[in-house]
């Protein structure tokens, strides 16, 4: 559920054991339909794909996808985020048993081998878990300040 329209960041964590893992792990965010179920074929933000290789082996890998300029979304309300390995293999991402996130839904998607390795369409629901993420939102309303003169500026960063 997309409180906003700008997402500065997206984060998520890759088990701890799956290091060294170098593989280039991308970004893609697609409307949902009214049920909520992910539509990959309509792509609102084809993003890019990092790759964060190491890890300790104990804590969570932290994957975080900083955007400069923010990711625009066309508006609020319901979206599909998905991670996928570039085309060699699979990974494993924390989840969370039970339903943490209420506004969303854990799902599996494949990967097509035609067209650069892009999202297929058979994708399937993951009952009883949620995605470990966090998303970071820029404000996109105006932020109020005190009104004040040049001079009392000038004198307060004296």
């Amino acid at each position: 559920m997309a409180t906003d329209t700008l997402i500065r960041s997206i984060t998520v964590w890759r088990h701890p054991v799956e290091t060294p893992n170098a593989n280039p792990l991308k970004l893609w965010i697609t409307e949902v339909d009214s049920a909520g179920t992910p539509l990959t074929h309509n792509v609102v933000f084809d993003g890019p794909a990092i790759s964060v290789p190491y890890g300790d082996g104990v804590h969570p890998i932290k994957i975080e996808y900083w955007f400069d300029p923010p990711v625009a979304l066309p508006h609020r309300g319901r979206y599909f985020f998905a991670i996928q390995e570039l085309c060699w293999g699979w990974f494993d991402l924390l989840v969370s048993a039970g339903d943490p996130y209420p506004d969303g839904s854990l799902w599996r998607t494949g990967r097509s081998n035609f067209s650069g390795c892009i999202l297929a369409y058979n994708i399937s629901r993951i009952s009883g878990y949620d995605l470990v993420f966090t998303i970071e939102y820029c404000r996109d309303a105006a932020t109020a300040t005190q009104r004040r003169s040049w001079g009392e500026l000038k004198l307060q960063y004296r």
